[in-house]
């Protein structure tokens, strides 16, 4: 692709002077002007999250003392991703529901399957970034830098690097070529922390009884987490403790009737 292989394309964007309910689209068409077809992720990067200019709503909320235009003795509130909604739809289909609450800091960092784009075709990749209603007066002035990238390789590949916080999880064409599903509306993500405890988020699951496996891959063996896990509406949300850890791991949200179309795979490998 442009004579790369694999493929990667990064723009910045930032958020500023924004009120709660604003929101703003960024649309991206990506064709494949090659003659063979490719795989496409893509992943959001919070680069910078500033104070931008105080305000005194802003450094009452912070808990500081505002006098002649500064804030003393504040306590600064400058995670503004936390306050963004993050919706996702590829190709006219809905990918990530903005209904799910998945706010920008929860995929930071992420690799996003969009699909395979073959040769001649083109594919919309719509994305709204809504800022909640109920944001507090500490995010007043507060300011958002941040990358998408794309990434694309030929069919087969091992897909981009691997992620240390997490992974999205996706449903896959277990009949076929186990490409993700994209856009059907089954769709999750599990992150975790320096201590390894997870949190696991998962929508669109036809499944009655699920629980977070790790996969060892040289002895093809599987380690369940220890919460059972029952869909209510067909969503669950979760946090446990990882048991299993280390290099190319792989974690799915795994069908306890071991149906391979009703669990959510990893979408790439983890360290």
């Amino acid at each position: 692709m442009n004579g790369e292989n694999p493929w990667e394309s990064t723009a910045e964007y930032a958020f500023s002077n924004m009120e709660p309910s604003d929101d703003e689209d960024i649309n991206v068409t990506l064709s494949n002007v090659g003659t063979n077809p490719v795989v496409i992720w893509k992943k959001v990067s919070v680069t910078a999250e500033t104070g931008g200019t105080m305000s005194e709503p802003e450094c009452d909320e912070e808990g500081g003392t505002y006098s002649e235009g500064t804030c003393s003795s504040n306590t600064a509130v400058d995670n503004l991703s936390t306050q963004f909604v993050y919706g996702m739809n590829i190709g006219g289909n809905t990918n990530i529901d903005q209904a799910w609450d998945v706010r920008v800091s929860d995929i930071n960092d992420l690799w996003i399957p969009v699909g395979r784009l073959d040769a001649g075709d083109s594919l919309a990749v719509d994305q709204n970034y809504y800022f909640d209603e109920e944001a507090g007066n500490e995010y007043q002035g507060d300011q958002m830098t941040f990358n998408i990238t794309f990434y694309a390789e030929q069919l087969n590949a091992p897909g981009p690097a691997h992620t240390t916080r997490g992974v999205v999880l996706e449903n896959k064409d277990a009949s076929g070529d186990w490409a993700p599903v994209v856009g059907d509306g089954t769709w999750g993500i599990l992150t975790w922390d320096a201590s390894d405890n997870y949190t696991v988020r998962a929508w669109g699951l036809a499944g009655a009884s699920y629980r977070v496996a790790h996969y060892n891959e040289a002895t093809s063996t599987q380690t369940l987490m220890d919460d059972t896990l029952t869909p209510s509406g067909g969503s669950v949300s979760d946090t446990g403790t990882l048991t299993v850890t280390g290099a190319d791991s792989k974690y799915w949200l795994r069908d306890l009737t071991w149906n391979n179309n009703n669990t959510l795979w990893e979408a790439n490998l983890a360290d």
